[in-house]
Protein backbone atom coordinates (compact mmCIF):
# COMPACT_ATOMS: atom_id res chain seq x y z
CA UNK A 1 0.00 0.00 0.00
CA UNK A 2 2.69 2.62 1.49
CA UNK A 3 4.75 1.77 -2.65
CA UNK A 4 1.06 3.16 -4.43
CA UNK A 5 1.14 5.90 -2.44
CA UNK A 6 4.47 6.66 -3.33
CA UNK A 7 4.29 6.08 -6.78
CA UNK A 8 1.11 8.34 -6.85
CA UNK A 9 3.38 11.40 -5.22
CA UNK A 10 5.62 11.53 -8.43
CA UNK A 11 2.58 11.14 -10.82
CA UNK A 12 1.95 15.03 -12.29
CA UNK A 13 5.77 16.39 -12.51
CA UNK A 14 6.89 18.34 -15.55
CA UNK A 15 9.76 17.73 -17.23
CA UNK A 16 12.17 19.42 -15.19
CA UNK A 17 11.32 18.60 -11.38
CA UNK A 18 10.95 14.72 -12.94
CA UNK A 19 14.42 15.30 -14.80
CA UNK A 20 15.73 17.12 -11.27
CA UNK A 21 14.46 13.94 -9.49
CA UNK A 22 16.11 11.54 -11.68
CA UNK A 23 19.55 12.95 -11.04
CA UNK A 24 19.29 13.13 -7.64
CA UNK A 25 18.23 9.59 -6.56
CA UNK A 26 20.81 8.89 -9.45
CA UNK A 27 23.21 10.36 -7.72
CA UNK A 28 22.80 9.24 -3.92
CA UNK A 29 21.99 5.56 -5.15
CA UNK A 30 25.20 5.32 -7.56
CA UNK A 31 27.19 8.60 -6.92
CA UNK A 32 26.57 9.24 -10.76
CA UNK A 33 29.15 12.64 -11.49
CA UNK A 34 26.97 14.54 -14.36
CA UNK A 35 29.15 17.24 -14.26
CA UNK A 36 31.79 15.10 -16.13
CA UNK A 37 29.12 14.12 -18.72
CA UNK A 38 28.48 15.41 -22.00
CA UNK A 39 25.03 15.91 -23.55
CA UNK A 40 25.09 13.86 -25.76
CA UNK A 41 26.29 11.03 -23.18
CA UNK A 42 23.55 7.90 -23.65
CA UNK A 43 22.51 7.72 -20.04
CA UNK A 44 21.83 11.81 -20.18
CA UNK A 45 19.95 11.53 -23.32
CA UNK A 46 18.33 7.96 -21.69
CA UNK A 47 17.70 10.75 -18.61
CA UNK A 48 15.84 13.45 -21.09
CA UNK A 49 13.31 10.49 -22.52
CA UNK A 50 12.59 9.21 -18.98
CA UNK A 51 11.60 12.52 -18.07
CA UNK A 52 9.85 13.73 -21.31
CA UNK A 53 7.96 10.26 -20.88
CA UNK A 54 7.09 11.25 -17.28
CA UNK A 55 5.62 14.64 -17.87
CA UNK A 56 3.16 12.91 -20.74
CA UNK A 57 1.92 10.48 -18.77
CA UNK A 58 1.32 12.77 -16.30
CA UNK A 59 -0.33 15.22 -18.08
CA UNK A 60 -2.52 12.43 -19.67
CA UNK A 61 -3.40 10.99 -15.89
CA UNK A 62 -4.22 14.48 -14.81
CA UNK A 63 -6.30 15.10 -18.01
CA UNK A 64 -7.72 11.68 -17.64
CA UNK A 65 -8.77 12.76 -14.28
CA UNK A 66 -10.18 16.38 -14.53
CA UNK A 67 -12.57 14.35 -17.44
CA UNK A 68 -14.36 12.62 -14.43
CA UNK A 69 -16.36 15.36 -13.26
CA UNK A 70 -18.67 17.61 -14.76
CA UNK A 71 -17.38 20.64 -13.12
CA UNK A 72 -14.38 20.12 -14.68
CA UNK A 73 -14.42 18.11 -17.50
CA UNK A 74 -12.49 19.36 -20.55
CA UNK A 75 -12.83 17.35 -23.79
CA UNK A 76 -16.20 16.96 -25.64
CA UNK A 77 -16.21 13.19 -25.75
CA UNK A 78 -15.77 13.12 -22.40
CA UNK A 79 -18.48 15.35 -21.29
CA UNK A 80 -20.57 13.07 -23.46
CA UNK A 81 -20.16 10.25 -21.15
CA UNK A 82 -20.32 12.17 -17.91
CA UNK A 83 -23.26 13.61 -18.46
CA UNK A 84 -25.08 11.61 -20.36
CA UNK A 85 -25.06 9.40 -17.02
CA UNK A 86 -27.10 12.33 -15.65
CA UNK A 87 -29.73 12.47 -18.28
CA UNK A 88 -28.19 15.14 -20.17
CA UNK A 89 -27.89 14.81 -24.40
CA UNK A 90 -26.01 17.57 -25.62
CA UNK A 91 -27.71 19.24 -28.92
CA UNK A 92 -25.67 18.93 -32.16
CA UNK A 93 -23.87 21.64 -33.70
CA UNK A 94 -25.81 24.40 -35.87
CA UNK A 95 -24.02 27.64 -37.00
CA UNK A 96 -24.56 30.95 -35.36
CA UNK A 97 -28.17 32.31 -36.34
CA UNK A 98 -29.52 36.24 -36.57
CA UNK A 99 -31.40 38.17 -37.98
CA UNK A 100 -30.30 40.82 -40.57
CA UNK A 101 -32.37 44.42 -41.42
CA UNK A 102 -32.53 45.12 -44.97
CA UNK A 103 -33.14 48.62 -46.36
CA UNK A 104 -32.14 49.89 -49.80
CA UNK A 105 -30.66 53.23 -49.98
CA UNK A 106 -30.71 54.38 -53.54
CA UNK A 107 -34.19 54.56 -55.26
CA UNK A 108 -35.29 52.33 -58.20
CA UNK A 109 -38.33 52.13 -59.88
CA UNK A 110 -38.97 48.29 -60.29
CA UNK A 111 -38.76 45.92 -57.58
CA UNK A 112 -35.74 44.73 -56.04
CA UNK A 113 -35.47 40.87 -54.98
CA UNK A 114 -32.66 39.51 -52.59
CA UNK A 115 -32.95 35.75 -53.19
CA UNK A 116 -32.54 33.16 -50.54
CA UNK A 117 -28.60 31.93 -50.16
CA UNK A 118 -27.84 35.95 -50.31
CA UNK A 119 -24.41 36.11 -48.33
CA UNK A 120 -23.28 39.57 -46.42
CA UNK A 121 -20.23 39.78 -44.76
CA UNK A 122 -19.59 41.33 -41.48
CA UNK A 123 -17.62 44.68 -42.26
CA UNK A 124 -15.53 44.49 -38.78
CA UNK A 125 -15.00 40.62 -38.21
CA UNK A 126 -15.86 39.26 -41.81
CA UNK A 127 -18.10 37.00 -40.91
CA UNK A 128 -20.25 35.69 -43.72
CA UNK A 129 -24.12 35.62 -43.12
CA UNK A 130 -26.19 33.65 -45.47
CA UNK A 131 -30.14 34.64 -45.95
CA UNK A 132 -32.66 32.49 -45.33
CA UNK A 133 -35.68 33.32 -47.04
CA UNK A 134 -36.55 35.62 -50.08
CA UNK A 135 -36.65 39.65 -49.65
CA UNK A 136 -38.72 41.48 -51.66
CA UNK A 137 -38.44 45.56 -52.03
CA UNK A 138 -41.54 47.09 -53.85
CA UNK A 139 -39.91 50.10 -55.64
CA UNK A 140 -42.20 52.41 -52.77
CA UNK A 141 -39.66 50.66 -50.50
CA UNK A 142 -36.35 51.77 -51.66
CA UNK A 143 -34.14 54.76 -51.40
CA UNK A 144 -34.16 54.23 -47.60
CA UNK A 145 -38.02 54.24 -46.77
CA UNK A 146 -38.39 51.41 -45.49
CA UNK A 147 -36.43 48.55 -43.33
CA UNK A 148 -37.12 44.64 -43.67
CA UNK A 149 -35.85 41.93 -41.76
CA UNK A 150 -34.41 38.52 -42.61
CA UNK A 151 -33.20 35.38 -40.89
CA UNK A 152 -29.85 34.57 -41.56
CA UNK A 153 -27.20 31.90 -40.53
CA UNK A 154 -23.54 32.05 -40.15
CA UNK A 155 -21.20 30.47 -42.54
CA UNK A 156 -21.40 29.94 -46.86
CA UNK A 157 -23.38 27.30 -48.76
CA UNK A 158 -21.90 25.41 -51.19
CA UNK A 159 -23.79 23.58 -54.31
CA UNK A 160 -22.26 21.40 -56.56
CA UNK A 161 -24.12 20.11 -59.41
CA UNK A 162 -22.69 16.46 -61.11
CA UNK A 163 -22.99 15.67 -64.80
Amino acid sequence: MSDILRRTRYAGLDFQTAYDELVSRLQTEYGVDFAALAPTDPLIVLLDLVAYASDTLGFALDRNTTDLYADTVVSPYAANLVLRGRGYKRRGRAPAATRLSLSVPDVFSTPVPIPAGTQFRHTETGYIFTTVADVLFSPAETGGAATKEVDAFQGRVVSEAFV
